[in-house]
Order: C-alpha cells, then sequence, then structure tokens
C-alpha cells in the first residue's frame, strides 16, 4: 500500500487516511498519515493495561523538527481552530504500509525514512529513523506530547503542576498523570532540555464530524536532542515498562520475523492475500493471562461474542493459526452463562454483557468449522462439548433472554394481536 506526494502533501488527502498498528494486547499506534490526529483514539502508544481492556492513550504523539545548518524543519502535524500548524506534511514525500508503516520525508538535502512498530505481546512502540541522504550533520529534536488518560476521554490543561522526565542512562520515566501507568523512553544518546508547555485546543477532525467533544489540550515536559550523521539508523522505545538494556534492532527482527512467518509462502509482495493475512493479524489478542479473543472493530471496540464467532474461520482458520482459534473458544467457552455466549466484554473489565440470543448459534458453527480444519476431535469432546450441552440444556427449556426476545419482539405482540 503506497501513497506518494500527490496524497501525502494534500493535507485533507492525508488527513482521511489513518494507518493502525497493533500489540496482540487490545493496544495500538495509530493516526492519519498527516502526522495529525484526527480522533480521540490516536496515539503513538495506546496501551491496554488489563488485555484486552482498560486502554489509556500514554503518549499521544512525539513530533519532530530536524535543525539543519540552523535552520528548523518542523515534521510535524497539528490541527487547530482555523489553523494547521506545524505542516510537516509538506515535506511527506511518501507512505508506505507493507509489514510495517513507513514515512519518508525530504527537506533541505536530508532524506529521512521513519518506521512505526507495535511490538507483539506487550505495551511498548518502537520508531525507527534512517538517514537515508544528509550532507553532513544535523540535530532531530523530538518533541513528546503527553496524554495519559482513558482512551474515550480528553485531556484539559489545568493549573496542577505537571512531571517532568526522570533519566537513568538512555531511558527516561515520567508517569503522565497520577492515575495512568508510568511512560519510558528509551533513546539513545539523546540531550534532553526541559521546556514545560500546554499544547491547547488540538481538534480531531472525525470527532467533529461525529457531533462529539473534539477538543484536547496535551502537555509537553520538554524536547530530547538526537545528533545524526550520513547513514545513521536509530532506535526508539515507547513502553510501559523499562526498555533498559534492551535491543531495539533485535525487537524489530524478531517482530519483522513473526510477521513474515504470518504469510502464506506463495503470497507475492503485492498480493491481496498478503494484505489480508496483516490486517487479520491485528484482530486476534490476548484475554487474561494465556486465552486469546479477537476486537470486534478499531479504535473502540472490545471484543463481542457474535462478531469473534464470525470471524473466527476467517482469521485463524484460513491463515492456520489453529492455536489461535483453540484458544478463542476456549476463552469463550468459560464465559457462558445460562445458555448464553458474552456478546460484550465492557471496556473496564466489569461482568461481561448477556444480551444476544444468535452469539451463542455462532458460537457452534465456528466450533464445527475448527472441528473440520484441525480434526481436534479430542478438544471438541472434552472441553467443548460439556458446554454445547449445556447450552441446549438451557434453550431447551428457553433462558431468561430468549423468553424476553420472543415475548418483547415486534413479531410477538403482532402475533399476539
Amino acid at each position: 500500500m503506497l501513497f506518494d506526494a500527490t496524497i501525502t502533501q494534500d493535507f485533507e488527502q492525508a488527513l482521511s487516511r489513518e494507518w493502525l498498528e497493533t500489540n496482540g494486547l487490545g493496544g495500538w499506534a495509530s493516526s492519519t498519515i498527516s502526522g495529525a490526529h484526527s480522533r480521540r483514539y490516536h496515539g503513538l502508544l495506546v496501551a491496554a493495561t488489563r488485555p484486552p481492556v482498560e486502554r489509556q492513550v500514554l503518549l499521544s504523539k512525539l513530533d519532530e523538527t530536524l535543525v539543519i545548518d540552523e535552520q528548523r524543519y518542523e515534521l510535524g502535524c497539528n490541527q487547530y481552530p482555523r489553523t494547521v500548524q506545524p505542516q510537516g506534511y509538506q515535506h511527506l514525500t511518501q507512505f508506505r504500509r507493507d509489514l510495517f508503516p513507513e514515512f519518508a520525508y525530504k527537506v533541505a538535502g536530508v532524506t529521512l525514512r521513519k518506521t512505526i512498530v507495535a511490538l507483539a505481546g506487550e505495551n511498548t512502540t518502537l520508531i525507527r529513523y534512517e538517514v537515508l541522504a544528509a550532507g553532513s550533520l544535523f540535530t532531530l529534536e523530538l518533541l513528546p506530547l503527553l496524554a495519559g488518560r482513558g482512551y474515550h476521554d480528553f485531556r484539559h490543561a489545568d493549573d496542577t503542576p505537571q512531571p517532568d522526565f526522570i533519566r537513568a542512562g538512555n531511558t527516561f520515566q515520567i508517569k503522565p498523570q497520577p492515575h495512568s501507568p508510568d511512560l519510558y523512553l528509551a533513546l539513545p544518546s539523546a540531550s534532553y532540555e526541559p521546556r514545560p508547555l500546554w499544547f491547547y485546543k488540538l481538534e480531531y477532525a472525525v470527532e467533529q464530524e461525529r457531533g462529539e467533544q473534539y477538543q484536547e489540550d496535551l502537555f509537553s515536559p520538554g524536547s530530547f536532542l538526537l545528533p545524526l550523521a550520513p547513514g545513521a539508523v536509530v532506535h526508539i522505545l515507547i513502553s510501559t515498562d523499562s526498555p533498559a538494556n534492551r535491543d531495539a534492532a533485535a525487537l524489530l527482527a524478531r517482530e519483522q520475523q513473526r510477521r513474515v512467518g504470518l504469510l502464506p509462502p506463495a503470497a507475492t509482495p503485492d498480493s491481496f492475500q498478503r494484505l489480508l493475512t496483516l490486517a487479520a493479524d491485528q484482530f486476534i489478542v490476548r484475554r487474561d493471562a494465556d486465552l486469546k479473543t479477537v476486537i470486534a472493530g478499531y479504535h473502540w471496540f472490545t471484543d463481542w461474542g457474535r462478531d469473534t464467532m464470525i470471524a473466527l474461520p476467517g482469521l485463524c482458520l484460513t491463515t492456520g493459526r489453529f492455536a489461535d482459534a483453540r484458544l478463542i473458544l476456549q476463552a469463550f467457552a468459560q464465559s457462558v452463562s445460562e445458555g448464553m455466549l458474552p456478546n460484550r466484554f465492557p471496556d473496564r473489565g466489569e461482568a461481561p454483557e448477556y444480551n444476544t440470543v444468535d452469539a451463542t448459534l455462532w458460537f457452534f458453527v465456528a466450533i464445527h468449522h475448527y472441528r473440520q480444519a484441525t480434526h481436534d476431535d479430542a478438544f471438541v469432546r472434552e472441553t467443548l462439548l460439556p458446554v454445547l450441552l449445556d447450552i441446549l440444556a438451557w434453550h431447551q427449556r428457553a433462558s431468561a433472554f430468549t423468553w424476553r426476545q420472543m415475548v418483547c419482539s415486534p413479531l410477538a405482540k403482532k402475533a399476539s394481536s
């Protein structure tokens, strides 16, 4: 998936196209290819603190500025009332999405490529900067904009004293807000300049279109400065766990290998099959310590019973992810209550909601497809069959919800009249 300068340097076009990197826990990194957020749900590290729920936008942005021969060239982009500032999209010559989203910038003789990676199984975002061309040494300045809020919420400036980064070697630690997890940034060979600032009334266009609140204030404690030479490659780790002494390049290579391993052997680099396989991977996430589930949609859905069972054959069986399918079926089997599959797991870890009839029937269909694809009779017989028999027993005497659906439905009322 490739967009050239005709798209990337047209703000409205670039703002309308979003990218998403998920981490297998229910969290992500996401924004538009312009660099400006258009949703409250966008962020460079949105962490699922109780996978796959209780998500928090910790680091909203990390805006870049290149300092070349004492001249400043801003690559970031934000939308404010009646203005866009800075307008870094004007230097964005290409956006490419294959295994990861990649951005190519050209300005004042410097060509810089940025790659953003959400590492599977942890609340960590990795950023790789590669200097593809440069005449001499220059400086990359990074401006963190902190949120530290629930992903449905907004942050607004107040008079409360704001935190600053605590440094230990190349690792910087901060708690964006008192109730948020600690945020860590590992920046090799970086210097830090404290300069606390509020950025007021960033606007999110999609929220405005939806008729929702759409303005937010974000706080920045200061800026990081990284000297870059021609040919330099720099990796930055952003995480809820300390990344001290971790090899970022090795982590990137491991994630690349994991994603390549998901692909069908015959899939060509530009094939639709390859694209769909990588997209499917974004929806399969961990539930609790050792089970799996399916996110019903990004950016605000969690896992829904009906959606999971309908999607399971395509996401897991067609792609050969049989172990994941087994863990998903096991997770939902453990949540069956009074003959019903939960339709929704709420955002903040409350009790599941049992408000659907057909999700349970789709559960039977998904198990049928799983058995056909895997011939895993032992798992179906020993783990799932007792649950299915219990469901049938409840349906024979009709669950309370089934009766309510039948009695309260328009067709039932019409028939009785």
